[in-house]
């Protein structure tokens, strides 16, 4: 099979393109031919295909002057030249299906044109809530709650909350965007199947009206073969990832006040760093030990040699990478009970849950795991047990081989939803000729 990966970026961020790179060397180990299109940038990975990539566009309100965010505004709602390029490439590789990621702002939906133009069958992975929230998380970074204004298409309200990145121009960029697609129509009507890793993102968008027979489950994956368990550890707690509002690093702070014997240790950086080592300090936290960011063998010692790991968020988590791959490796996993985790944890069988936000409740699970190693270990264990059975790279793979012959049996799809967009095509930029590409 021919496939073509498309996400914006291609170097190491975050999940989404862990994903990428490691689903695309599997798809290649499988005998499958794939090719990548994303932006150009200088920390890309090496791809023979990287001629084609779109040339980089950066988005920081702060970096730009005004008027470069309004000349930029409409390239991040729709890119003639995205759609041109990947056009070339479509042209030039010919693939079977294309399977979609993040594609919002570098790359934009218009690459939807030209797949649909090429009747090239599209599967898209929903990393997260971008096609039901402008700023992809439903969640205020200021008042450091779950918003869902936008519910229901009022996406005007992300502008008068200034919700991507604080800058009104890129939040309005962001709800013009959100408007003009969905009354194209062309995500209900030419996309073949929506893979959503949470059964919660599923039904949150069959509530926004996304047809349920285009929308599948498949939850991500953790690489057991790589990921070495682990079982008991050392006697300390474990939270990794980004220290951002919407993680709930400060209701962790409070839990951890509550159990001042227990050993921590905070991996990860972002926004709240500086913040969080204050606070923790104040607190008199000194069992808490923030390290950073660690990568590779430094990351997977401390993992492995925890006890249990804490997954803490107050946003709607989709299908989180850090609950996987501690269960791969053996640990148990204490995590608050919104958005997809509760489908993930099994409480009292891979771990514990607890209401967001309840730190007395948090501090309880803590002060049980680390009370009970026997019980901690046993949790680990059966996590281990889910995760090879369950949710195994080779698992996950075979699920998504299904879904991409399912949507190849779908690709009359297109032809027969033609006739719902009538409008689609005639007022927006043609990228007919290719030959345009740069």
């Amino acid at each position: 099979m021919r496939i073509l990966l498309i996400n914006k970026f291609f170097f190491g961020l975050g999940g989404t393109e862990t994903y990428l790179f490691e689903i695309r060397e599997a798809l290649k180990k499988a005998g499958h031919q794939v090719a990548e299109f994303a932006m150009r940038h200088p920390k890309n990975r090496p791809s023979e295909f990287s001629d084609y990539f779109v040339p980089e566009l950066n988005l920081e309100p702060a970096e730009l002057s005004f008027w470069d965010q309004v000349r930029t505004g409409g390239k991040v709602i729709y890119s003639r030249e995205a759609r041109r390029r990947l056009a070339r490439l479509i042209r030039d590789f010919q693939p079977d299906l294309a399977h979609l990621h993040n594609i919002h702002r570098q790359l934009t939906p218009s690459i939807l044109f030209a797949l649909h133009r090429a009747r090239v069958p599209m599967v898209w992975t929903l990393h997260d809530l971008q096609l039901a929230c402008p700023n992809h998380m439903m969640f205020d970074p200021e008042e450091e709650v779950i918003c869902e204004a936008c519910r229901g298409r009022k996406y005007y309200r992300a502008i008068s909350r200034e919700c991507i990145k604080g800058s009104p121009l890129a939040s309005a960029a962001g709800a013009l965007e959100s408007y003009l697609y969905a009354a194209l129509g062309i995500y209900r009507h030419w996309v073949t199947l929506y893979l959503s890793p949470s059964q919660f993102l599923r039904n949150l968008l069959r509530e926004e009206g996304f047809p349920s027979s285009r929308l599948v489950h498949l939850p991500n994956y953790a690489d057991t073969d790589r990921i070495r368990a682990q079982f008991g550890g050392e006697g300390y707690g474990l939270f990794a990832g980004r220290l951002s509002p919407e993680k709930g690093l400060h209701t962790l702070l409070s839990a951890l006040a509550r159990v001042p014997e227990q050993r921590f240790y905070i991996l990860g950086a972002g926004p709240l760093a500086f913040e969080l080592r204050r606070r923790a300090d104040h607190l008199g936290l000194k069992q808490v030990r923030f390290l950073g960011r660690l990568s590779g063998a430094n990351f997977e010692t401390m993992r492995r040699q925890a006890s249990f790991v804490v997954v803490p968020s107050e946003c709607y988590e989709n299908c989180p990478f850090s609950v996987l791959e501690a269960f791969a490796a053996g640990k148990a996993v204490l995590a608050s009970r919104i958005g997809g985790i509760p489908e993930l944890v099994r409480d009292g069988e891979t771990g514990f849950l607890f209401p967001p936000g309840d730190a007395e409740a948090f501090a309880a699970g803590i002060r049980r795991l680390a009370e009970h190693p026997r019980e901690t270990e046993a949790l680990g264990r059966q996590a281990r047990r889910v995760a090879e059975d369950e949710y195994s790279l080779a698992v996950h793979l075979d699920r998504l081989l299904a879904y991409y012959q399912r949507a190849l049996g779908k690709s009359e799809a297109g032809k027969e939803d033609e006739a719902a967009c009538p409008s689609a095509t005639p007022f927006l930029p043609s990228a007919t000729d290719a030959t345009h590409a740069a």
